[in-house]
């Protein structure tokens, strides 16, 4: 009667491991922007498709129709089981997550998102992936959205640093804000979402760390009358795909592998590219009806000035947790270069 009931034990063991193993499981997403943005519409909605196919449906991701935390708390509220995977925008998580942050520093990224996201990647895997930064989730994918161009909302355009510390300007926190201070410029900043209601009650004077998409979605195009782009960028965010680790370990090993083919370097790429497509887009409507100006070689070399201190703070924050920081900036422009060309 013992034997039995242990080779009833057994056999119960046995059935359920495989049964587990292929059981359905459904991931909730959170995605902070509006529903119609890229990245919930054109990034995170192809991705969950991807994983349903790649999985075969055992892996299924629903994406909220609301988002469930304010912008810069994607990763706390994974970590919290609030959800399960979300979108997080690295600058707001930049001491914790200071590998990657490589992409953000001035005038490493040109005007291909899709490079600039691949290279962030490789980057990430050459150099940073040995060591855990985010402990409690698992990263699945970085990408780089369009380079931050500068909108006048008064004449002239922005052509000179003097140009900017005479106006009063919206910057993103990070990069944009912190050199257009260090020149004199009046700063307002904080998470775009904010951005335009500064802009529609003309609190400011001009803006930058916004891709041009994000002038349409945020209805702002009548409030500028011309742009500046650059050749080199100031600015350009990066993002993280984070999933909770108690959702992926709960995966079988086929399915863990299949998530990974449509995640890491392939969600990248495909999310650089979504992004740079959107933007191209909305550039060639800003050019139909507003003052585009390129910026020359001495504004670049002006604000690239301003821009050194940040790129040795960065260094200096990478060297502490053991990255080969000069390395991998190195690394990182030279691919971005590289992956540009090709194209």
């Amino acid at each position: 009667m013992k034997s039995n009931l242990q080779f009833g034990a057994a056999a119960l063991v046995i059935a359920c491991g495989p049964a587990a193993a292929s059981a359905e499981t459904t991931w909730v997403a959170n995605c902070y922007p509006p529903p119609q943005h890229v990245v919930c519409k054109d990034i995170l909605k192809p991705w969950a498709d991807a994983v349903a196919d790649a999985t075969e449906g055992r892996v299924k991701v629903r994406i909220m129709a609301k988002s469930m935390a304010p912008p810069p708390d994607q990763l706390t509220s994974i970590r919290g089981a609030v959800f399960d995977v979300a979108v997080q925008y690295n600058g707001f998580i930049e001491d914790e997550l200071v590998g990657p942050a490589v992409a953000h520093l001035p005038f490493t990224s040109l005007d291909d998102a899709a490079a600039a996201s691949v290279a962030l990647w490789d980057t990430y895997q050459k150099y940073f992936s040995g060591v855990d930064e985010l402990p409690g989730v698992e990263l699945l994918g970085l990408w780089v959205s369009p380079g931050a161009d500068f909108y006048a909302m008064t004449d002239p355009p922005i052509a000179s640093v003097g140009d900017l510390a005479a106006r009063k300007m919206w910057a993103l926190p990070g990069p944009p804000a912190t050199i257009l201070k260090q020149l004199g410029s009046p700063i307002v900043s904080g998470p775009a979402a904010q951005m335009a209601e500064m802009v529609q009650r003309r609190v400011v004077d001009g803006f930058v760390g916004i891709p041009a998409a994000a002038l349409f979605e945020f209805s702002l195009p009548d409030y500028v009358t011309s742009v500046t782009r650059t050749e080199r960028k100031l600015f350009a965010p990066s993002f993280s795909l984070l999933l909770s680790d108690e959702k992926w370990a709960e995966l079988s090993d086929e399915d863990r592998a299949a998530i990974s083919a449509v995640s890491n370097e392939v969600l990248s790429r495909n999310a650089g590219a979504a992004w740079q497509t959107d933007d191209r887009v909305a550039v060639e409507k800003l050019n139909a009806t507003k003052t585009i100006h390129i910026g020359d070689a001495a504004f670049e070399a002006e604000l690239g000035a301003a821009a050194a201190g940040y790129a040795e703070a960065w260094k200096a924050k990478a060297t502490a947790k053991g990255f080969d920081a000069e390395g991998a900036l190195n690394f990182y422009t030279a691919r971005v270069r590289e992956l540009t060309a090709a194209e």
